[in-house]
């Protein structure tokens, strides 16, 4: 199964399921499957040391202390990684 675009099978469709009952299964399979959870993580974790390692370490220290600010801080490294970058002139 290592071609998405593939599946016929989309449980949304299927089952008339709405969005966030579809985020909330797909939730849940995450957190039930151990090896799933850590191949996420993992992913997460690479993309913000290739992106900016020093901001990142603050990013997992903050978390790992379970500081109140952990989550934004998380959420910030996230928005900055996902926003397209523009092309230089």
């Amino acid at each position: 199964m290592d071609n998405v675009v593939q599946l016929n099978h989309v449980v949304g469709k299927r089952f008339g399921l709405a969005r966030d009952a579809i985020y909330r299964l797909w939730k849940a399979a995450l957190k039930d499957d151990e090896g799933l959870l850590d191949e996420v993580i993992k992913a997460t974790y690479d993309r913000m040391m290739r992106l900016d390692p020093m901001r990142a370490e603050q990013v997992m220290s903050l978390i790992i202390r379970r500081h109140r600010d952990g989550r934004r801080a998380l959420r910030k490294v996230i928005a900055k990684r996902s926003r397209p970058r523009l092309a230089s002139a």
